[in-house]
């Protein structure tokens, strides 16, 4: 049998609770299919579109900053929407 595609995903964060992380991990994206939500037993048949190698160095992309347009290299797998900024910029915006 196969072991589970989600434990080798790279889009997997452990669960933070009000007492701080739970231990227990859970995709960015939900589960790949409907029997995975009930799996018990860690081991399926199942693919996901969404699966992204664990032990691979992630990709990188350029970004640039909201307020002075300096370019910055980011995670490709970020999936954060909003405003970037670089640390001079948004250290001058926080005080």
């Amino acid at each position: 049998m196969k072991e589970c595609i989600c434990s080798t995903c790279a889009n997997l964060r452990e669960e933070v609770g009000d007492e701080g992380p739970t231990g227990e991990f859970s995709c960015v994206h939900g589960y790949p299919g409907e029997a995975c939500e009930n799996c018990e037993t860690g081991e399926c048949e199942l693919e996901c579109v969404h699966w992204v190698d664990a032990d691979a160095e992630p990709g990188t992309i350029t970004v640039h900053c909201s307020a002075c347009g300096r370019d910055m290299q980011a995670d490709a797998t970020d999936v954060e929407e909003g405003a970037v900024f670089c640390v001079d910029c948004y250290l001058k915006r926080t005080l």
